[in-house]
């Protein structure tokens, strides 16, 4: 499933022309070293855990099904802190939906395989009954109570929308848009498109705003404004409470690219709320847990290899199977 995964992606999505980061792609191309160093171990019980509660010790009952979980959270650990991924059920982390779904899909089976061999209804519906009790209790006290998630039997409206992502809707479907890293997600659908305030100046160095042809910011942020205002044929093009979406010129060449400007730092927009965890629906931001490179990161061994033999004969990474 991630080697299918992985062609397709390199064949429409290239990371050496996309203005994307590829996390999974990253991961499995690390592969080749030999060795998977695992970053993300520090947060196995804050995060990667959280796929298999409640009921997750019933997916032993389902082996074949809990593997590709465990295999792709392996894979998820092993890119570095930075490149694309969170590790917080409230933060950027799409990218554990297939091993979320595998580790359900074991723990159904594994309760019914459960449930099946035993041979008194009654009992069965007393487990069953249990099942149910102790996951909606764990539910409530972990959505409702800590991270703020609505309960409903159906789809409820947004109690508030962000405007990038209502411009987001007002982009021409052949643009490629430039946002803050703080609103990436509004353009992840698109084939290419840019943060200014970090993948436009790595991946498009010589050439900034010149690859793009739309961007959407805060007009509060005076020297992002100052920034953008000085490409040839600048013009407003739909404004959404304080954000704004703009264009230029076509071919219009970006006459600062030599000089990067340094932006204040990033603050969410929440809008009327005072902090991003009063709007309903939206968990408490994390703190991260610091990962220290001092050799107490595991790793996984696939097969010898030449470099990280060297690597660890000088003690800089502890290995482990």
């Amino acid at each position: 499933m991630v080697s299918g995964y992985l062609y397709w992606a390199e064949l429409y999505y290239p990371i050496a022309t996309s203005g994307h980061d590829m996390p999974l792609q990253n991961a499995v191309g690390s592969l080749g070293s030999g060795t998977i160093f695992l970053e993300g171990w520090v947060y196995r019980t804050r995060f990667y855990s959280y796929i298999w509660v409640p009921l997750g010790s019933l997916a032993f009952l389902s082996p074949l099904l809990s593997l590709p979980a465990l295999g792709l959270s392996f894979l998820h650990m092993s890119v570095p802190e930075g490149h694309g991924v969170d590790r917080s059920w409230g933060g950027h982390c799409h990218h554990m939906a297939p091993a979320a779904a595998f580790a359900v899909a074991a723990i159904s089976i594994g309760g019914f395989r459960l449930l099946h061999w035993m041979k008194f209804t009654s009992l069965r519906i007393l487990l069953g009954g249990g099942f149910l009790f102790w996951s909606a209790w764990w539910w409530h006290t972990w959505g409702d109570e800590y991270y703020n998630l609505i309960v409903s039997w159906k789809p409820e409206k947004a109690a508030w929308v962000h405007p990038a992502w209502k411009l987001a809707k007002k982009l021409p479907p052949e643009s490629i848009p430039v946002v803050s890293t703080l609103n990436s997600i509004v353009v992840s659908n698109y084939p290419k498109s840019y943060t200014y305030d970090e993948s436009l100046y790595s991946k498009a160095r010589h050439k900034g705003l010149s690859v793009a042809t739309h961007m959407i910011y805060d007009k509060r942020k005076e020297k992002v404004k100052e920034w953008v205002e000085r490409m040839p044929g600048y013009r407003v093009l739909e404004e959404e409470e304080d954000f704004i979406l703009v264009t230029w010129h076509k071919r219009s060449l970006d006459i600062g690219v030599h000089r990067k400007p340094k932006f204040s730092k990033k603050q969410p927009y929440v809008g009327p709320y005072s902090k991003g965890s009063d709007i309903p629906g939206v968990p408490p931001k994390e703190t991260r847990i610091p990962v220290k490179m001092n050799g107490s990161v595991p790793a996984i061994r696939l097969w010898k290899s030449k470099m990280i033999k060297g690597q660890r004969n000088k003690g800089k990474f502890r290995e482990g199977r």
